[in-house]
Protein backbone atom coordinates (compact mmCIF):
# COMPACT_ATOMS: atom_id res chain seq x y z
CA UNK A 1 0.00 0.00 0.00
CA UNK A 2 2.58 2.47 0.79
CA UNK A 3 4.55 2.07 -2.55
CA UNK A 4 1.70 2.67 -4.67
CA UNK A 5 1.15 5.65 -2.58
CA UNK A 6 4.81 6.82 -2.93
CA UNK A 7 4.71 6.40 -6.41
CA UNK A 8 1.31 8.75 -6.32
CA UNK A 9 3.02 11.09 -4.26
CA UNK A 10 6.01 10.97 -7.24
CA UNK A 11 3.95 11.77 -9.91
CA UNK A 12 1.86 14.26 -8.43
CA UNK A 13 5.11 16.41 -7.57
CA UNK A 14 6.32 15.67 -11.11
CA UNK A 15 3.58 16.79 -12.36
CA UNK A 16 3.44 20.05 -9.81
CA UNK A 17 7.10 20.52 -11.27
CA UNK A 18 6.30 20.08 -14.75
CA UNK A 19 3.22 21.85 -14.76
CA UNK A 20 5.29 24.98 -12.85
CA UNK A 21 7.52 24.57 -15.38
CA UNK A 22 5.63 25.16 -18.58
CA UNK A 23 4.03 28.13 -16.96
CA UNK A 24 6.92 29.68 -16.34
CA UNK A 25 8.05 28.92 -20.05
CA UNK A 26 4.78 30.79 -21.42
CA UNK A 27 5.03 33.95 -18.84
CA UNK A 28 9.08 34.05 -20.06
CA UNK A 29 8.14 34.04 -23.59
CA UNK A 30 4.66 36.35 -23.10
CA UNK A 31 7.74 38.87 -21.94
CA UNK A 32 10.51 38.20 -23.94
CA UNK A 33 8.21 38.88 -27.04
CA UNK A 34 7.09 41.58 -26.03
CA UNK A 35 11.30 43.22 -25.57
CA UNK A 36 11.71 42.02 -28.88
CA UNK A 37 9.05 43.37 -30.21
CA UNK A 38 8.80 46.67 -28.47
CA UNK A 39 10.57 49.17 -31.48
CA UNK A 40 7.48 47.30 -34.05
CA UNK A 41 5.50 48.30 -30.89
CA UNK A 42 6.74 51.83 -30.37
CA UNK A 43 6.11 52.15 -34.31
CA UNK A 44 2.68 50.67 -34.03
CA UNK A 45 1.22 52.63 -31.07
CA UNK A 46 2.99 55.83 -31.63
CA UNK A 47 3.11 56.80 -35.04
CA UNK A 48 5.44 59.77 -35.79
CA UNK A 49 6.56 60.16 -32.48
CA UNK A 50 10.37 59.88 -31.78
CA UNK A 51 11.50 56.10 -31.04
CA UNK A 52 13.26 57.23 -28.18
CA UNK A 53 9.71 59.06 -26.68
CA UNK A 54 7.90 56.07 -27.48
CA UNK A 55 9.79 53.43 -25.91
CA UNK A 56 9.93 54.40 -22.56
CA UNK A 57 5.85 53.94 -22.94
CA UNK A 58 5.87 50.71 -24.29
CA UNK A 59 8.17 49.89 -21.11
CA UNK A 60 6.19 51.42 -18.74
CA UNK A 61 3.07 49.74 -20.32
CA UNK A 62 4.87 46.38 -19.90
CA UNK A 63 6.14 47.13 -16.54
CA UNK A 64 2.64 47.89 -15.24
CA UNK A 65 1.14 44.70 -16.73
CA UNK A 66 3.92 42.67 -15.27
CA UNK A 67 2.92 45.06 -11.85
CA UNK A 68 -0.19 43.97 -11.95
CA UNK A 69 -0.47 40.15 -12.19
CA UNK A 70 0.39 40.23 -8.40
CA UNK A 71 -2.54 41.54 -7.87
CA UNK A 72 -4.86 39.58 -10.31
CA UNK A 73 -3.22 36.13 -8.80
CA UNK A 74 -4.55 37.52 -5.40
CA UNK A 75 -8.06 37.98 -6.48
CA UNK A 76 -8.52 34.94 -8.34
CA UNK A 77 -6.43 33.03 -5.14
CA UNK A 78 -9.22 34.42 -2.83
CA UNK A 79 -11.65 33.32 -5.37
CA UNK A 80 -10.06 30.12 -5.07
CA UNK A 81 -9.92 29.57 -1.53
CA UNK A 82 -13.61 30.78 -1.22
CA UNK A 83 -15.18 28.85 -4.02
CA UNK A 84 -12.56 26.07 -5.02
CA UNK A 85 -10.51 26.19 -7.98
CA UNK A 86 -12.45 25.38 -10.68
CA UNK A 87 -14.32 29.05 -10.73
CA UNK A 88 -11.76 31.05 -10.92
CA UNK A 89 -9.62 29.08 -13.60
CA UNK A 90 -12.59 28.74 -16.20
CA UNK A 91 -13.27 32.71 -15.61
CA UNK A 92 -9.69 33.01 -16.30
CA UNK A 93 -9.85 31.14 -19.43
CA UNK A 94 -13.08 32.89 -20.39
CA UNK A 95 -12.03 36.45 -19.87
CA UNK A 96 -8.68 35.16 -21.66
CA UNK A 97 -10.81 33.58 -24.84
CA UNK A 98 -12.63 36.98 -24.62
CA UNK A 99 -10.07 39.00 -24.88
CA UNK A 100 -8.37 37.44 -27.78
CA UNK A 101 -11.55 37.17 -29.52
CA UNK A 102 -12.36 40.81 -28.87
CA UNK A 103 -8.81 41.54 -30.29
CA UNK A 104 -9.46 39.29 -33.56
CA UNK A 105 -13.26 41.19 -34.21
CA UNK A 106 -11.51 44.36 -33.62
CA UNK A 107 -8.70 43.61 -36.51
CA UNK A 108 -12.07 42.15 -38.50
CA UNK A 109 -14.20 45.19 -37.88
CA UNK A 110 -11.65 47.98 -37.91
CA UNK A 111 -12.20 48.99 -41.67
CA UNK A 112 -16.28 48.82 -41.53
CA UNK A 113 -16.42 50.48 -37.45
CA UNK A 114 -16.30 54.40 -39.27
CA UNK A 115 -18.86 53.45 -41.64
CA UNK A 116 -21.06 52.44 -39.18
CA UNK A 117 -20.13 54.73 -36.30
CA UNK A 118 -23.32 57.56 -37.90
CA UNK A 119 -25.85 54.22 -37.37
CA UNK A 120 -24.41 53.72 -33.60
CA UNK A 121 -24.57 57.57 -32.94
CA UNK A 122 -27.96 57.72 -33.67
CA UNK A 123 -29.47 54.58 -31.79
CA UNK A 124 -27.52 55.94 -29.03
CA UNK A 125 -29.30 59.71 -29.10
CA UNK A 126 -32.54 57.29 -30.49
CA UNK A 127 -32.09 55.40 -26.95
CA UNK A 128 -30.88 58.66 -24.74
CA UNK A 129 -34.25 60.58 -25.99
CA UNK A 130 -36.61 57.21 -24.90
CA UNK A 131 -35.09 57.39 -21.32
CA UNK A 132 -35.31 61.10 -20.71
CA UNK A 133 -38.87 60.86 -22.40
CA UNK A 134 -40.16 57.96 -20.16
CA UNK A 135 -38.96 59.70 -17.18
CA UNK A 136 -39.72 63.16 -17.64
CA UNK A 137 -43.55 62.27 -19.10
CA UNK A 138 -45.21 60.47 -16.05
CA UNK A 139 -48.13 60.67 -17.32
CA UNK A 140 -46.89 57.91 -19.79
CA UNK A 141 -46.29 55.73 -17.25
CA UNK A 142 -49.94 55.74 -15.62
CA UNK A 143 -51.60 55.27 -19.40
CA UNK A 144 -53.17 58.45 -19.57
CA UNK A 145 -52.05 62.21 -21.11
CA UNK A 146 -52.96 65.05 -18.99
CA UNK A 147 -51.63 68.89 -19.94
CA UNK A 148 -48.64 68.82 -18.15
CA UNK A 149 -47.53 65.39 -19.92
CA UNK A 150 -48.67 67.16 -23.56
CA UNK A 151 -47.01 69.98 -22.26
CA UNK A 152 -43.26 67.94 -21.99
CA UNK A 153 -43.96 66.64 -25.15
CA UNK A 154 -44.17 70.18 -26.78
CA UNK A 155 -41.04 71.41 -25.04
CA UNK A 156 -39.18 68.13 -25.96
CA UNK A 157 -40.32 68.41 -29.50
CA UNK A 158 -39.34 72.32 -29.34
CA UNK A 159 -35.44 71.24 -28.60
CA UNK A 160 -35.42 68.98 -30.94
CA UNK A 161 -36.91 71.34 -33.69
CA UNK A 162 -34.08 74.15 -32.60
CA UNK A 163 -31.69 71.08 -32.58
CA UNK A 164 -32.33 70.55 -36.00
CA UNK A 165 -32.99 74.40 -37.11
CA UNK A 166 -29.46 74.99 -35.39
CA UNK A 167 -27.35 72.21 -37.40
Amino acid sequence: MSVTRAAADAANQRNAVLAGFLGWTLDAFDFFILTLVIEDLAHAFFPGSPLEDARPRIALAITLTLAMRPIGALVFGLVADRYGRRLPLMLNVLSAGASGLGAIAACVSFDYVPKMLPYFLALAAASFLYVAMADLIPGLHRGRTDASSLRQILLIGAGIASMLVLE
